[in-house]
């Protein structure tokens, strides 16, 4: 199945990256493409692997007690 993510419904659950999305999407080497009614988007794939990445990191950052899963991170080696 050939499924696309609007990068407006990405936006909606998702806080934009430092640069914006193109540049962070572009250098895990995500394509944006458009979909059948011409809106930026990804493939549902993708967009999974980003919200899925968010919920460990607000997991990582639950158990580790601080806001900033980057820093539970580091704390932990084992994560």
């Amino acid at each position: 199945m050939n499924e696309l993510v609007p990068l407006s419904i990405l936006a909606l659950d998702l806080e934009p990256p430092a640069g914006g999305w193109h540049a962070y999407l572009a250098g895990r080497g995500v394509a944006v493409v458009r979909d059948s009614i011409g809106r930026e988007a990804i493939h549902a794939e993708h967009a999974r692997e980003l919200f899925t990445e968010k919920r460990e990191a607000a997991e990582r950052a639950r158990v580790c007690g601080h806001p900033n899963s980057d820093v539970c991170r580091r704390a932990s080696p084992s994560v």
